[in-house]
């Protein structure tokens, strides 16, 4: 198999959104990890420059979401 040169209209994906984000009621992003997410709070909330969030674990468990 080799490689194939796709365009943006391969990958285009159509949908519609019914409800505004204003009426969407907001999920809990670290489900049981409150430790993670004060961290991520006090990164957020650091207004100097310079200041970086490092993110490590094992393989498989959404590090990235």
């Amino acid at each position: 198999m080799g490689i194939k040169n796709i365009s943006p209209e391969d990958i285009k994906i159509q949908f519609s959104v019914d409800t505004p984000t204003y009426r969407v009621k907001p999920q809990p992003v670290f489900f049981g990890q409150e430790r993670v997410e004060n961290a991520f709070n006090i990164v957020l909330k650091t207004e100097k420059e310079g200041y970086n969030l490092y993110v490590t674990g094992p393989e498989g468990i959404e590090k990235i979401t």
